[in-house]
């Protein structure tokens, strides 16, 4: 059993509410991150991202993501929750029709 200092292990919400999570390292090894809500293994995947902006709606497609095994939920590690931000507030910029699609590699 790995002894740590729970304050170093941080949740943090951007003001957008996207739940993100820091990487913790004990010891030289990484920790496997849990589920908030049910405990389970999270493990690196893709999603798409949708925002909705006075009706109007930005998606960003294979966005880079943490997602639980067990239950489905979705978390973003800080990089890339600040980069999802950024994406949306220029698209907020741009926006001309109801929906507004991009690929996240290309937008980042």
């Amino acid at each position: 059993m790995f002894k740590y200092d729970k304050k170093k292990i941080k949740v943090v919400e951007s003001p957008m509410k996207l739940r993100y999570y820091f990487n913790v390292e004990i010891e030289g090894i990484l920790v496997m991150m849990k589920c908030f809500f049910c405990k389970g293994e999270m493990v690196d995947d893709v999603t798409n991202y949708m925002s909705d902006i006075g009706g109007k709606f930005v998606i960003i497609k294979n966005v880079p993501c943490h997602k639980c095994t067990q239950c489905g939920e979705i978390s973003y590690n800080g990089k890339t929750a600040a980069q999802l931000e950024k994406i949306v507030a220029q698209a907020k910029e741009k926006l001309e029709s109801e929906v507004f699609i991009t690929e996240y590699k290309t937008a980042a």
